[in-house]
């Protein structure tokens, strides 16, 4: 079986807000969809586990 490292995605934004904030709108699903695209742009969360190991947002 494959490594993931060939399809690593390596995302970098410097971002002007309070760190705990920021972190909740990547950890929280409600708020996650919203950082996936543009204005209008949809995306369904199935399953997000938020640990080491975990499942991926999809």
């Amino acid at each position: 079986m494959h490594g993931t490292a060939d399809r690593e995605i390596v995302v970098s934004r410097v971002i002007d807000a309070p760190r705990e904030l920021v972190f909740e709108a990547f950890t929280d699903v409600r708020h996650l969809s919203r950082w996936w695209g543009p204005e209008g742009f949809t995306t369904t969360t199935r399953s997000f586990e938020f640990r080491v190991g975990g499942s991926g947002a999809s």
